[in-house]
């Protein structure tokens, strides 16, 4: 019984590690975006975010104001494209990114995710941020407190067009 508590004890505190690293993480993205275009700030931010997070899924959609095309990046678990994310997301949650609710669950692909969304804006490029694991509990307190960082991180950032 006592190695079971002691287990778990080390589990949470390499959880607690793993989430402060994270945040380290995401306030050390900040200066090294400056001049950076919003591709290379949404790749990397979708990259910290996979790792620390245990995630199946991260996927970043910035619409353009200067071009037509949007910037849609997404690293997975999942055998999907990005347009296959894209799109089992708009089924799921409707064509607006402004009215996808910031937690849900849902089929993507072959499994039934958690899923947070967070607002971004990385210089005037407006989008939005998606995050899921196949963890019931996701996100934890703490996973929320490193999505709403994400979500500052990128927040008035200057960037190159």
């Amino acid at each position: 019984m006592l190695d079971a508590k002691l287990d778990a004890r080390d589990t949470d505190t390499e959880r607690l590690q793993c989430g402060v690293d994270c945040l380290g993480s995401l306030v050390a993205l900040r200066p090294t975006w400056a001049g950076a275009s919003p591709s290379c700030m949404s790749g990397t931010l979708i990259d910290t975010l996979f790792g620390a997070l245990r995630l199946d899924l991260a996927y970043i959609r910035l619409d353009r104001q200067q071009e037509d095309a949007p910037i849609e990046e997404a690293r997975t678990t999942l055998k999907m494209s990005v347009g296959s994310i894209e799109a089992a997301l708009r089924k799921h949650f409707g064509a607006d990114l402004n009215q996808w609710p910031r937690s849900a669950s849902g089929r993507v692909g072959d499994k039934t995710l958690s899923i947070a969304t967070v607002p971004l804006d990385f210089a005037g490029e407006f989008g939005v941020l998606v995050v899921a694991s196949d963890r019931s509990d996701f996100p934890t307190k703490s996973e929320a407190l490193i999505l709403d960082a994400a979500e500052a991180t990128g927040t008035g950032t200057q960037a190159r067009a």
